[in-house]
């Protein structure tokens, strides 16, 4: 019923005329807003399909929280693919109306969940040929360097 929502305002956001002077960076905000909304609705909704309890009777509880690192991998990698645009979104839409100096604590809640989404090996952090890291932005290159001579 949410997305239905956001997916109304979405429709309603593209018809809107605004006129004030920051309305492009206002109608980014809201793009953005709606975006985290669909992609909260669809993390839950793997987590509430993933912790769904088998039996058939009433006993128990119908839904347990089977947490992030238990959701099925193909699921946690789509999830972290989404993220991870979204945090590019974010990035350009912070440094549209704030000071770059506050950006990386703005970050840390998006880097935990991705943190989170991603497998735990670490092979998970290189390209195919495994010299090329595909997250570079999110570690630093101390991290890189070290993860690297790791597995040389």
């Amino acid at each position: 019923q949410v997305i239905r929502h956001v997916r109304k305002f979405e429709l309603e956001l593209q018809k809107a005329k605004p006129t004030c002077f920051h309305h492009g960076e206002v109608v980014l905000e809201l793009r953005l807003a709606m975006d985290l909304l669909l992609f909260a609705c669809r993390l839950s909704k793997v987590m509430v399909t993933t912790g769904l309890n088998p039996s058939s009777n009433a006993c128990g509880l119908a839904v347990i929280n089977v947490g992030i690192s238990n959701l099925p991998p193909i699921a946690r990698t789509d999830l972290a693919n989404r993220l991870l645009a979204l945090i590019e979104q974010f990035r350009a839409v912070w440094l549209s109306r704030n000071l770059p100096c506050g950006l990386q604590t703005s970050l840390a809640m998006f880097n935990s969940l991705l943190t989170k989404l991603i497998p735990e090996n670490d092979d998970s952090l290189y390209s195919v040929d495994r010299n090329t890291p595909l997250l570079q932005d999110l570690y630093s290159s101390t991290d890189i360097a070290r993860k690297t001579s790791l597995t040389a």
